[in-house]
């Protein structure tokens, strides 16, 4: 029998793999026929196999493209927002058209041709997702709209598609994949059948061996036991490895109580323990003693030098690009009069004797275009620039034209032409200034020519993003003349048809084109009806935003808010104007003159509407009750709306004699259905107002916009013109994504007197930062602020250039300095500054400092603060000078002789061959250790690295794996005090040589629980040991890591962690951390005396987690009389014996997360565990409320339109923005000495507790953050799922919760408030602007009108 067993046994094992080996040939085939020719994409190249291929791989065994193409093309890419991921997946099909083999057949001419079909399929899996703000089902009925739209063609034959089945990785995804079913059901079926086979085998051997010494019944009883067991095996592994094990225990043994001194006597003895056990980890008295016996030198604060010092040398930066900038408009100007002095007869010859159809035919030394610089056979190479953090190309510039652009347009061709000899002036200035970054002009064609030559970012779907130089800061902001502007938009009824969401695009659009010398108001404008059913429908006549009584400063905050408010407007109420006009007079008459006296700002008012006037739902009278004949009640609707747009016509004209000054230019924009609207009222409105009607077609919104509204910018430039060179704000720049300012000139022609287009230097917001840190400072932290508006350029608390994404969060200085206005002196501080004024003030009362908390400001008092400050010339920015020495003394680590060789952390892993020796000398290994397995390290040395503020030079920061690896292990090692160049600070190489000190007491310990070691220094450097790389993340915001924030603020304490994912070991550790400060006296007695001592660094070490909970566990069980303490054992409860009960041991650390007792892995606050125990601590002020504010957060806003109807329900994500937003942490923290007031340890029972039992014990752990929680008699209810009590009750969990809210009005107090843009004192140019709609046009229009009636009337009286 057994043979027979065994028979089948080994019979089924061959089966089962024949089954896999067969089931998954069927699965895995598939195969790609497609006939080739060539690539279209690629200039024609012949497809290759590409064995590389990751993604696009089902192309891999004949590709057009090559990986590092599908990188360098599609790398930049951004996903579309709320796509699913069978969107994403379609998306990612539509851009692997480029590997496509057979691309000839539908790739040409530079269009892509996309099956219909393909369009569907695509339409169908992304109609959910947010394209310009609305849905795509929204935007286009059909998949073919939806092509058409992303500037493809659509065809059935010869058009590109996808074959969804070649995709083996999208269907090995899927946990419904029939091919994987297929193959895994099977094959677990027959698994269970093997080892069911097995068990009853190896059951008959066992019971065979013990029949000689078991009876017959008991023989049975085993046969049963152990093939059941057998045949579980693999269940009950998986169930042990998941669950764990569990032993319970009960009896009839007596049960001891805990105390009150229990409690206390474990959390004194876990006090000494873990206070040893931070001496023995990271050596805790040594490292104090290196710090506070470092040497210093005891000197003077010259702030007042400094800060010549730091405006000198700033005036010399921006004052050589301002030059250099008015420079190239000169030059720029000179190249185009040479063509602009030729006769109008000779330009077009010469233009057309070029025969050029489109830029297409430019030969590539004059058009390079942007979009497809990878696609070019060049003869120099893409190179990439450590300086500019991109691949470019230094021989020529590219061009980028927008997308609404046509290229065969002879004037487009004839700026992309002569501006290609601007490369020459781009060259000689590089040559000059090394330094300088991107140099751009920007064509009043539309034309944008860059250098260096970069392929442009691209969108979600793989293609060039749009760009429209016209539209940017640099461009429109050269504007001197300032100027008062109105905007009214239509917000009637008929606007919610046809026209709302342009006019709100429309109206975004105006709003970010003006800057701070702009003041500005936008009015919504509708007036109240009622509809068929009498129901009252109220209009609005209102000014958007927080300034309500009169035009404010255009700041970024002002104009941000200004938008979000357009983007929630809806459509409602009836078209009666004139409230709004009145209202948009109202503000110019108090704002015309500013405050110089007699200078006249210009003024302008734009209306944007639908001109539509016939709201047949609506009436402007309420309507009346009737009763007929049979005394039967009905509705009568009120008189049908007629507005008399004439007498609107004429009342505008008689508000305009109501100005001081000159005349509102008034603008009309239209944003209806041209061919369903009368134009005549917004065309007479504006030509009777030396404005210009510009209609806005139905379509895509994009830079065609600038098209549209071409007479509204052609108006104000001008009568702005201006030569003088301007800097901008801080803005993103759509050329690579980063921070960035601009100093642009205007090219004006001395021909033709235009303004020809604008040159432009960018100015990373990096480079400002790095010549801020170059210059050495006896002390202070330095800020720089826009005096315009009062918003942060540079601040040591504001987000540096670096940690800024694709969008720029503004925060005043005044959030950054004070805690809601406190200390109330430093207004003082902000209004000199701002009124440009240079000097010093010191604040004494109520004086804080500030730090970073992850993302959010913490307080703490301090003596005093001292400011110094001083416009820079040039410019609207002012720098200041600040620091916390109340003796204006200093002390300054002396720069000694380095005490050994410090190793900086990237070397490890560097490739570069100058450093070979460092690495040898580091004995670096990647195996052989419990906590480094898989990562290289060094037990021989530590290693050290620098945060990115310690680096001269941004770029070396960022290239620190690379070849500047060697460059700053140099630096680091150097012994003069002066580098010959600049790499990294002196503050850097000190602290490395001080923290080198302390390498030799961690080597000395031979702690198996003890992962890593390490220290921080306040100026930004960190050292590791055992060497190892430490991550990017810690080093970017190493005072924003919560081990470094914690000890900082629990001065003098050990703070330790919950369990979390080591930074520097792949293994979940706990985290011990605590500070150094410059002074004594600081004890668990008076932990007050540490509130004004200075962090000279902060010391931390990882623990095993699971080390950590045995160290504990035994520190417990060392003074436990009862060994059940902690532990899973259970008992019969005190209070009742029949059943049993346990007593529980947490820690819990100073914001309420518990550090010991929970399972591994799992993190958890002591409120969402036991709610109702952290309730009963914080009413007794045990944990008391506390409230931080983050000023830079970023929100995220959506906007709904909603169906009038009053019984829907339903409504319609139309925009998305990203917005500054102020984000309020709401957390508790410990108060520890609160626990004195009960003896020491407190005790509550949990008779209230819905979802436990018995008695709770708290005590401080003394020298520590920690309380010690221990439960006695406790039972535990809460996973019943029929305890609704209990349920409810974690529902009210509030440890820490975290809100957002929008930047309300009265933080406009930080700013400008609601002062006003003064006027320029050079005046503006008087302009005539042409208009098809004249005073003529209007009498015509009424003699028709007249002769029409007259007519109708002498044919009545005929018949």
């Amino acid at each position: 029998m057994k043979t027979t067993m065994r028979s089948k046994y080994f019979f089924s094992y061959f089966l089962f793999f024949i089954l896999i080996i067969f089931l998954w040939k069927i699965g895995g085939t598939g195969a790609t026929g497609v006939d080739v020719e060539y690539c279209s994409f690629f200039n024609n190249r012949a497809p290759q196999a590409q064995p590389g291929l990751r993604n696009c791989s089902w192309f891999k065994d004949y590709s057009c493209c090559q990986q590092q193409e599908i990188e360098a093309t599609f790398g930049e890419v951004k996903p579309l927002k709320g796509a699913s991921p069978r969107c994403q997946r379609f998306i990612n099909y539509l851009m692997c058209y480029i590997c496509a083999p057979n691309q000839n057949l539908f790739y040409q001419k530079e269009r892509l041709t996309v099956c219909r079909r393909f369009c569907d399929s695509l339409y169908d899996a992304c109609q959910a997702a947010i394209l310009k703000g609305n849905r795509i089902v929204e935007l286009y009925p059909s998949g073919r709209e939806f092509c058409i739209s992303r500037r493809f063609l659509v065809g059935e034959s010869n058009c590109f598609s996808f074959d969804v089945a070649l995709d083996t990785r999208a269907n090995a995804v899927r946990s419904t994949d029939i091919s994987t079913l297929v193959v895994l059901v099977p094959a677990f079926v027959l698994l269970y059948y093997l080892v069911t086979m097995m068990s009853r085998l190896k059951a008959v051997d066992i019971v065979g061996s013990r029949t000689q010494t078991r009876d017959e019944s008991m023989i049975s009883q085993q046969k049963i036991l152990v093939a059941n067991g057998l045949r579980d095996k693999w269940t009950m592994l998986l169930l042990v490895i998941l669950l764990g094990t569990a032993e319970s225990s009960s009896g009839g043994e007596i049960v001891e109580v805990v105390g009150s001194s229990d409690v206390r006597g474990w959390a004194d003895q876990l006090s000494t323990d873990l206070l040893r056990l931070s001496e023995e980890g990271f050596a805790f008295s040594s490292i104090q003693k290196i710090f506070r016996d470092a040497p210093y030198n005891t000197m003077k604060l010259e702030s007042a030098k400094d800060l010549e010092k730091l405006k000198e040398a700033l005036e010399t930066f921006f004052d050589e690009r301002k030059r250099l900038s008015n420079e190239m408009s000169i030059k720029v100007a000179k190249l185009y009069n040479g063509l602009s002095v030729l006769n109008g007869d000779e330009r077009i010859r010469r233009l057309n004797s070029t025969h050029f159809e489109s830029v297409e035919d430019l030969p590539l030394s004059v058009f390079l275009d942007a979009n497809r610089l990878y696609s070019y056979q060049l003869n120099e190479s893409r190179v990439y620039d450590q300086f500019f953090r991109k691949e470019v190309i230094w021989g020529q510039s590219v061009v980028k034209l927008p997308d609404s652009t046509k290229r065969n347009n002879k004037a487009v061709i004839q700026a992309v032409e002569w501006t290609s000899q601007l490369d020459e002036i781009f060259k000689e200035n590089r040559k000059e200034f090394p330094d300088i970054r991107w140099q751009y002009f920007g064509s009043n064609t539309g034309v944008f020519r860059l250098y260096p030559g970069l392929q442009w970012r691209r969108d979600f779907v793989g293609f060039p993003e749009d760009f429209e130089p016209r539209m940017q800061p640099w461009y429109v902001d050269l504007k001197s003349g300032s100027r008062n502007i109105v905007i009214i938009i239509d917000t009637s009824s008929s606007m919610q048809k046809d026209g709302l969401d342009r006019a709100k695009s429309v109206a975004s659009v105006l709003i970010n084109s003006l800057n701070h010398d702009h003041n500005l108001a936008v009015i919504e404008s509708s007036s109240d009806a009622w509809d068929t059913s009498g129901k009252n429908v109220s209009g609005s006549v209102n000014v958007l935003g927080c300034h309500h009584s009169g035009l404010s400063p255009a700041t970024p905050q002002h104009r941000e808010e200004l938008v979000m408010a357009v983007q929630q407007l809806k459509a409602k109420g009836g078209s009666n104007h004139l409230p709004a006009f009145q209202k948009a007079f109202s503000l110019l008459r108090g704002q015309q003159f500013g405050d110089e006296g007699g200078k006249d700002c210009g003024s302008m008012i734009v209306f944007i509407t639908d001109g539509k006037f016939d709201e047949h739902d609506l009436r402007c009278t309420p309507g009346y009750h009737k009763y007929s004949e049979d005394n039967r009640k009905a509705f009568v609707a009120g008189d049908i709306c007629k507005y008399d747009t004439e007498f609107l016509i004429n009342m505008v004209s008689l508000l305009q004699t109501s100005l001081p000054g000159s005349k509102a230019n008034i603008f009309t924009f239209v944003t209806a259905v041209v061919s369903r609207v009368d134009l005549t009222f917004p065309g007479l409105l504006a030509c009777d107002n030396n404005g210009v009607m510009s209609k806005i077609p139905k379509g895509d919104i994009g830079s065609s916009f600038f098209d549209q509204m071409e007479a509204y910018f052609r108006f104000v430039e001008a009568t702005d013109l201006v030569k003088d060179p301007l800097l901008t704000g801080v803005y993103i720049s759509p050329v690579d994504g980063a921070a960035a300012l601009t100093f642009s000139s205007a090219v004006i022609s001395d021909v033709t007197k235009d303004r020809v287009g604008v040159v432009a230097i960018d100015v990373a917001l990096s480079d400002v930062e790095d010549l801020i840190r170059s210059i050495p400072l006896t002390d202070g932290d330095v800020f720089m602020m826009n005096l315009a508006d009062g918003t942060a350029v540079i601040h040591p608390l504001a987000k540096r250039s670096y940690e800024i994404g694709d969008y720029l969060p503004h925060v005043f200085v005044a959030e950054l300095e004070t805690d809601n206005g406190i200390p109330e002196e430093f207004s003082v501080v902000l209004d000199k500054m701002m009124s440009g004024e240079t000097g010093d003030y010191k604040i004494t009362n109520n004086a804080l400092s500030s730090f970073l908390h992850q993302e959010n400001l913490v307080r703490s008092p301090i003596k005093s603060i001292h400011y110094f400050f001083t416009p820079i010339s040039g410019t609207n920015f002012g720098v200041a000078i600040k620091h916390y020495l109340d003796d204006d003394v200093t002390q300054k680590m002396k720069v000694s002789m380095n005490p050994g060789t410090s190793y900086y952390h990237s070397i490890i892993t560097s490739k570069n061959d100058e450093i070979k020796k460092q690495q040898n000398e580091l004995h670096l290994s990647d195996d052989g250790s419990e906590f480094y397995a898989g990562i290289r390290h060094s037990y021989v040395h530590s290693t050290v690295a620098f945060g990115p503020e310690l680096f001269c030079n941004l770029s070396v920061y960022f290239d620190q794996f690379g070849s500047s690896a060697s460059l700053i292990q140099d630096a680091l090692n150097s012994n003069g005090d002066v580098q010959k160049t600049c790499v990294i600070t002196p503050a850097a190489r000190n602290d490395a040589r001080i923290t080198l000190q302390m390498e030799s007491h961690w080597k000395a310990q031979n702690l198996s629980f003890l992962a890593s070691t390490y220290v921080a220094t306040p100026s930004g450097v960190i050292r590791v040991y055992p060497g190892v790389v430490i991550p990017d993340t810690e080093l970017k915001a190493l005072h924003k890591e919560s081990w470094y924030t914690r000890a900082v603020v629990n001065k003098g304490r050990l703070t330790v962690s919950p369990q979390h994912q080591g930074r520097h070991v792949p293994r979940t550790v706990v985290t011990f951390s605590r500070s150094v400060l410059n002074g004594t006296g600081c004890d668990s007695s008076s932990f007050e005396s540490c509130e004004f001592l200075r962090v000279l660094g902060v010391v931390g070490m990882d623990v095993g987690s699971d080390e950590f909970r045995i160290l504990v566990s035994t520190s417990l069980a060392s003074t436990n009389r009862m060994q059940r303490v902690c532990s899973s054992e259970h008992y019969p409860c005190f209070s009742d014996r029949t059943k049993t009960c346990q007593t529980q041991c947490f820690l819990v650390n100073n914001v309420g997360e518990i550090v010991f007792g929970l399972p591994r892995r799992q993190r958890a606050f002591l409120s969402d565990l036991h709610t109702y125990v952290f309730k009963a601590l914080s009413d007794r002020r045990i944990f008391l409320p506390k409230r931080i504010v983050g000023y830079q957060a970023t929100c995220l806003d959506t906007g709904e339109v909603v169906s009038p109807e009053e019984d829907s329900k339903s409504s319609d994500i139309v925009f998305e923005m990203k917005h500054s937003c102020v984000e309020e942490t709401l957390y508790y923290e410990l108060n520890q000495t609160r626990l004195l007031d009960f003896g020491g340890v407190f005790v509550n029972g949990l008779d209230d507790d819905p979802c436990h039992s018995g008695l709770f014990f708290v005590s401080a752990v003394n020298n520590t953050d920690l309380i010690l929680l221990v439960f006695d008699d406790f039972q535990d209810f809460s996973r019943n799922s029929s305890n609704k009590a209990c349920q409810k009750l974690k529902r009210e969990s509030v440890t820490m919760t975290k809100r957002t809210e929008r930047r309300s009005c009265k933080e406009n107090r930080y700013g400008v408030g609601n002062s006003s843009a003064s006027c320029d004192s050079r005046s503006m140019r008087a302009i005539v602007m042409p208009c098809g709609y004249s005073a003529a046009a209007l009498a015509a229009f009424h003699s028709f009108v007249f002769l029409t009636v007259c007519s109708l009337l002498a044919l009545v009286f005929l018949i």
